[in-house]
């Protein structure tokens, strides 16, 4: 059966979202020894010892930023938990960070980037730095990066990007982020795009 074309073109762009929102990420360890992670065409190095999570799949909005992956200076558990109702899967894992530590969340998504002052990688982005966001705040979060970056510009204006949003929760009090900062800073600054 041949859909109408307004259907047709409704499924292609289901199936697009889907596939851009469910990119898939992989680890890689470079040449020089370096961990690696590809999400949606950026490539961040990222310290040795830091551990990945996989996220929890929890349905939202295109335009949510969904975290699909974790880079932690711990383990950390997944960001879903069993309850009566099913599985429940928070922005952030479960717990509390130490002094010093953070959390890193990936995430694919649609929408307007903000005023894109910065590049990563080449790409406009738009980061921001300070005060942590409510849900940082609960795993022990007192300084938050927040980078968005353009994996495809939109076709045309009134239409929405393809972003990669790398969000950085770092604990404790100002001076215990200085090392965490510099991590992040290096994992902006040698990011690679190949879109």
């Amino acid at each position: 059966m041949l859909l109408p074309l307004a259907s047709a073109l409704a499924v292609a762009a289901v199936a697009a979202v889907v596939a851009v929102l469910t990119m898939p990420q992989h680890e890689v360890t470079d040449a020089a020894g370096r961990k690696q992670l590809d999400v949606g065409g950026f490539t961040f190095h990222y310290p040795e010892t830091w551990h990945t999570t996989r996220a929890g799949h929890h349905k939202r909005p295109p335009e949510a930023a969904v975290p699909s992956v974790f880079v932690a200076s711990m383990p950390m558990p997944g960001n879903c938990a069993r309850t009566s109702d099913g599985l429940a899967c928070g922005d952030w894992p479960p717990g509390r960070l130490p002094n010093g530590g953070l959390v890193v969340s990936f995430a694919n998504h649609y929408g307007q980037a903000e005023v894109r002052r910065d590049t990563v990688a080449g790409q406009p982005a738009s980061i921001k730095r300070g005060a942590p966001s409510v849900e940082c705040v609960n795993v022990g979060g007192g300084y938050e990066l927040v980078a968005q970056l353009v994996a495809v510009s939109a076709p045309m204006p009134g239409r929405e990007d393809e972003l990669v949003q790398v969000d950085a929760c770092l604990a404790g009090v100002v001076h215990d982020h200085d090392p965490a900062r510099a991590a992040i800073d290096d994992m902006l600054a040698t990011a690679t795009f190949h879109g």
